[in-house]
């Protein structure tokens, strides 16, 4: 099961990410730290790594899924950066089962110290959607490096 986090925002004195909704329970914050030799981020009390990311500049909470073979956005992400009801109309299948959804691209998708463009991603239609969006690998095969040691992931 995924966990949804609260979003986060930049704390410009430390270079650290802290959490930002005081409604999201706080056990699941987490940090994220950009350094010249990438971004580290810290493993939730779940087991899951989260980050926030700006896709076409709005704020996206996504869970980093090595195992998922494209980003998902939920339905809510979608609409909240006004994606919902884009794309081609298609079919995705998981361990669940099969599922109706639109694949369309990402024009940026912004993670601190990264900046794709053009990034492929699906949308799951009604009956199909996500707790939190995914980064799967139609955008971490694009990073230079995704490294995890410990709980800390580096991108």
């Amino acid at each position: 099961m995924l966990a949804v986090v609260a979003a986060v925002s930049a704390t410009a004195a430390s270079g650290v990410i802290a959490p930002a909704l005081p409604d999201a329970p706080s056990i699941h914050a987490q940090a994220v730290q950009a350094q010249a030799a990438g971004t580290t981020v810290l493993r939730a009390t779940d087991g899951m790594f989260y980050v926030t990311a700006q896709v076409n500049d709005m704020p996206v909470r996504f869970l980093i899924d090595t195992g998922a073979s494209d980003v998902v956005l939920t339905t809510a992400d979608a609409a909240r950066v006004g994606l919902l009801g884009t794309g081609e109309a298609g079919s995705f299948r998981t361990m669940n089962g099969t599922g109706a959804m639109r694949r369309l691209k990402l024009a940026r998708v912004n993670v601190p110290g990264v900046a794709l463009t053009d990034v492929d991603a699906l949308i799951p239609s009604a009956g199909g959607d996500l707790p939190t969006s995914l980064m799967g690998q139609s955008m971490l095969a694009r990073l230079d490096r995704l490294h995890i040691d410990g709980d800390r992931l580096i991108l």
